[in-house]
């Protein structure tokens, strides 16, 4: 009875009724048993909705009655994350990855946790392994696509993030990685392909938008790169001063002495 009742409210969070599934779990809850289930999804919808206090309250819930349940694991590792503990986040993460060493999103999650807290060549490792475990999945290769380019692996970077785009052409921050390391093998118009491409599929993307101008001004392409300058001071107006640095550093560029007037240009 209560797995069809938990099914209930998982069918109305997959349906995007956040509200109808916290009422039937908090109903679930409130009996004498406590399904660790409706406690599970309660945390999800807590976390999606920035409640991390109640998010971590009902995943420990959860966790103390199933404390071996992997995608548990994983909610209570993303909640960890959003709250800054990095190292509880990477804990939980690798216990889901011991009880199942193939799973994707603990595997994803824990390499990802490991990346954020600077450690750039144990999180190539972790990548590469999930790329040998799922070869078919988009997120994977494009994750270690940008580890490879922040490392400075620009061609090997270029490979991956191909293969990603392979799989999912809509990943908009796999362009923008992709741009990234065929600029660092100066491949001005590939790069400004991959960043215009990046930034067609999110419209607000005003890094792509600053980066995008970069490479057509150093394809002296000056007249164009100011429109894409101008795209991303309106979307993001902390964008000028990188604009400014690139307009001036560039032999295509131009030295503006009145910066007032380059904010006037760019708001224009």
């Amino acid at each position: 009875m209560i797995a069809d009742t938990v099914a209930a409210a998982v069918a109305a969070f997959n349906a995007g009724n956040m509200e109808l599934a916290s009422h039937i779990c908090l109903q679930i809850v409130q009996g004498e048993t406590g399904d660790p289930g409706a406690h599970q999804l309660l945390s999800l919808i807590a976390l999606e909705q920035g409640q991390l206090a109640v998010a971590r309250e009902h995943i420990g819930c959860s966790l103390r009655q199933r404390p071996d349940h992997v995608p548990a694991l994983v909610i209570a590792g993303k909640v960890a994350r959003a709250e800054g503990d990095l190292g509880t986040a990477i804990v939980y993460c690798q216990q889901a990855v011991v009880l199942s060493p193939a799973d994707f999103e603990s595997n994803y999650l824990c390499a990802l946790l490991i990346l954020e807290q600077g450690d750039l060549m144990v999180a190539k490792r972790l990548f590469e392994r999930l790329v040998d475990l799922h070869p078919r999945n988009a997120l994977a290769w494009a994750a270690l696509g940008s580890v490879l380019q922040q490392t400075g692996l620009a061609q090997t970077a270029i490979t991956a993030l191909e293969r990603a785009l392979a799989l999912e052409p809509r990943l908009g921050e796999a362009w923008f990685n992709l741009g990234l390391a065929r600029q660092d093998m100066q491949d001005m118009q590939g790069a400004a392909a991959a960043f215009l491409s990046a930034f067609e599929l999110r419209p607000d993307y005003a890094e792509a938008a600053v980066n995008l101008g970069i490479v057509l001004q150093e394809q002296g392409k000056r007249d164009q790169a100011m429109l894409f300058y101008s795209k991303a001071y309106k979307l993001r107006p902390a964008s000028f001063a990188r604009i400014a640095n690139a307009l001036a550093a560039s032999p295509h560029g131009k030295q503006w002495l009145d910066l007032s007037a380059l904010r006037a240009v760019l708001a224009a």
